[in-house]
């Protein structure tokens, strides 16, 4: 009777009552009525109140069963947990009618850390019980209390499982100050280490930690730690562009720069244009066994000066030297400086310094290159090369005037050319003077822009191409 209608089945009017009062203290027949129901308990004898199994078939069922059983199974763990794991806001309410072991607490928390939503601030700021919840799950850190999430040892179970928990705002300044809970973060993630307190991005173990695991978190370090050698190289052994956060003081220091050009020459592009004035560092680039043309090339392209300091066999090659004019036309000056003043390496007397290189000022790519910087060297160029129109339209796209040196033989064939007559009359209408008379039929656009600096110019044509002009609509506007 009692399988079906529990404890009801005593309250019968034939219910006898010796039998009654048997059942109530009869443990098989009291853990089946809670079972059906456990406000049954209410009516079992108190002594079962402390039996635990009947204990746990009550609370499974509604977490206020707890007011109903002994005291002392209040304070275990599965109790309480199996009470209020249906619906965890009901921790608070049992708190308030009755204490809970702070050990429970802290077992509850360390199963299911959902149950800090719920509990007391009281709780919230124990640190046996935020390590519990945090070990779990690093997101029970929002629901600690301020002073718990300013705790490193805390912080670091958080960390461990997720190490972008060390920017979060809710972590405390103390904890990017401590070197251990870093030191956790940017072996995950290097680029916490933007995190960090000032000290830890100055301290050496740090910051080549955050490196190795990501060469973008030189840019975070200090500007000591971004001097250091060791936490350098760190960052170039995976991407050489981490350069660009190294310091001027790195970058400038020759026993360093020269490590890491062995290591890769492409640092060359990155070496302080400075250095390449130094004579010891030049000397011991240059004077390697296999020293690569490409290192050479890179050496001119960051500072044209250093071709002063090669050997000579190294600024008598026309590559190296239009490489370094491109960077600035006065290397062609001072690579026919260095050939003139050079003598053979043999340990020949030296050549007489009044002495040009011939070669270099007839090289075409030369002289190109130098002029496309500086019009005047032209003027000092091999006359054969008035003949080449390219390199007498860069001289006189900088400077027209050029025009005045050209050698008698080449003068029809200079202002021949529309591209370089263009050039001059673009700068001065009255150049439409020197050019050949055909362009002014053959090239309207010269003979329109010199027009629009002084339409007058147009009395300057040959008859046929006057009245063309005047017929063309552009010239008559």
């Amino acid at each position: 009777a009692m399988r079906q209608g529990g404890m009801e089945v005593l309250d019968l009017d034939y219910a006898v009552p010796e039998a009654a009062d048997m059942l109530r203290s009869d443990r098989e027949a009291v853990l089946i009525a809670v079972r059906q129901d456990w406000r049954n308990l209410e009516f079992a004898d108190e002594a079962l109140w402390s039996d635990r199994e009947i204990a746990l078939a009550a609370v499974q069922q509604d977490w206020r069963a707890l007011r109903l059983i002994a005291e002392e199974l209040r304070n275990d763990a599965e109790i309480v947990l199996t009470a209020v794991q249906q619906d965890w806001c009901t921790i608070s309410l049992a708190l308030q009618e009755f204490p809970v072991d702070p050990e429970i607490i802290r077992t509850m928390a360390s199963r299911n850390w959902h149950i800090l939503a719920y509990l007391p601030p009281e709780y919230l700021c124990d640190q046996d019980i935020a390590q519990a919840a945090v070990k779990q799950d690093w997101k029970a850190l929002q629901y600690l209390a301020e002073e718990c999430r300013k705790d490193p040892k805390v912080v670091m179970e958080a960390v461990l499982q997720y190490a972008p928990v060390l920017e979060m705002d809710m972590v405390g300044e103390a904890v990017r100050a401590d070197k251990e809970v870093v030191m956790a973060a940017v072996v995950q993630r290097g680029t916490l280490l933007e995190c960090a307190s000032e000290q830890l991005r100055n301290d050496r173990e740090v910051a080549l930690a955050a490196v190795k695991q990501d060469w973008h978190a030189l840019q975070y370090g200090s500007e000591a730690v971004r001097s250091m050698q060791t936490v350098v190289f760190a960052a170039i052994e995976q991407d050489l562009t981490a350069l660009d956060f190294a310091t001027k003081r790195l970058l400038s220091d020759s026993r360093i720069m020269l490590d890491f050009i062995r290591f890769n020459e492409d640092t060359m592009r990155y070496v302080a244009s400075g250095l390449l004035e130094n004579d010891s560092f030049v000397k011991a680039l240059t004077h390697e066994k296999e020293v690569s043309r490409n290192l050479v090339m890179s050496m001119v392209r960051n500072n044209w000066k250093v071709l002063g300091r090669m050997p000579k066999t190294l600024t008598q090659d026309k590559e190296i030297v239009e490489e370094a004019i491109r960077q600035d036309w006065r290397a062609l000056e001072l690579a026919m400086t260095m050939n003139a003043s050079l003598g053979p390496e043999s340990g020949e007397e030296e050549a007489n310094s009044d002495e040009e290189p011939e070669d270099f000022l007839a090289d075409r790519a030369l002289v190109l290159a130098a002029v496309e910087g500086n019009w005047e060297v032209l003027l000092k160029a091999k006359a054969e090369l008035w003949q080449d129109a390219e390199i007498v339209f860069a001289a006189v796209k900088q400077n027209y005037k050029v025009l005045e040196s050209v050698p008698n033989q080449y003068r029809k064939r200079v202002w021949a050319s529309g591209q370089i007559a263009h050039a001059a009359v673009k700068q001065d209408h009255l150049c439409i003077k020197q050019m050949d008379m055909a362009l002014w039929s053959n090239n309207t656009q010269i003979v329109l822009d010199a027009m629009k600096q002084d339409w007058h110019i147009i009395h300057e044509a040959p008859n046929r191409a006057f009245k063309k002009l005047w017929q063309g609509k552009e010239g008559a506007v």
